[in-house]
């Protein structure tokens, strides 16, 4: 495949990068798109904080017929380089379709444009900073993401490997199941610590806020469900 690189000069085509997630993964029922407007603040100088000490440029891959296969974003955090003593440009919200000569093309990207700027290592899936998703997925695809971590189709890490890229670390994301049911010895440490709360308060103030927060606790020990939360940690 014929592959052209393009870099996004335009807030059209900011959007256009944006938006080729959400149109590769629309029938995927795992993935998660991140928020637009967030994204917008993500890649705005203006709206993102991190462009202190950071420089970026974003880049779309075009096929023979001008349609969008690929997308990456080339960044240099300067700030981290000087703390690990690095040149490193990182390679973030990268997305491409199962052609290897498109994916070779993002990342030959990348690395040109760090070279350019003196860097001599390339990393990634990464962001600006640590507040930004980062990592790819290398199992667990048939499992829901959720907005704080990146999905990415299966081919993605082999595609990594094939261009000569090794892993740096692992990342396990797991998932925490909240029962239907309080277990007894739960509702019963509960129960006991709305009764003290309820007999050790002094004042009438905090005698008052104490009765609420025992109520609720009392009402938490004796309900049969629990609302689960949406939570993902990784180490």
């Amino acid at each position: 495949m014929s592959v052209e690189i393009r870099k996004v000069t335009s807030k059209s085509e900011l959007k256009r990068f944006i938006r080729f997630n959400y149109e590769f993964y629309k029938d995927n029922p795992y993935s998660v798109p991140d928020l637009y407007d967030d994204m917008l603040n993500t890649f705005s100088p203006e709206k993102n904080a991190a462009f202190e000490f950071c420089e970026a440029d974003y880049f779309l891959a075009y096929d023979e017929n001008g349609k969008i296969v690929g997308r990456v974003a080339a960044i240099i955090n300067r700030r981290a380089n000087e703390t690990w003593n690095k040149k490193c440009v990182r390679f973030g919200w990268i997305d491409f379709i199962d052609d290897l000569e498109v994916s070779r093309a993002l990342i030959d990207t990348v690395k040109a444009w760090g070279k350019e700027r003196g860097m001599n290592e390339i990393e990634g899936p990464l962001g600006f900073t640590d507040m930004d998703a980062e990592g790819m997925l290398i199992e667990g695809f048939d499992q829901l993401s959720t907005m704080a971590t990146i999905y990415n189709y299966p081919y993605y890490p082999e595609h990594m490997e094939k261009l000569g890229l090794v892993k740096s670390a692992d990342w396990v994301e797991m998932k925490i199941y909240v029962p239907e049911e309080i277990p007894e010895s739960t509702a019963a440490s509960l129960k006991s610590s709305a009764r003290n709360m309820g007999s050790t308060c002094a004042s009438s103030p905090a005698r008052k806020k104490c009765a609420n927060l025992a109520s609720a606790m009392k009402s938490s020990a004796s309900s049969t469900m629990l609302t689960p939360p949406c939570l993902a940690s990784r180490k």
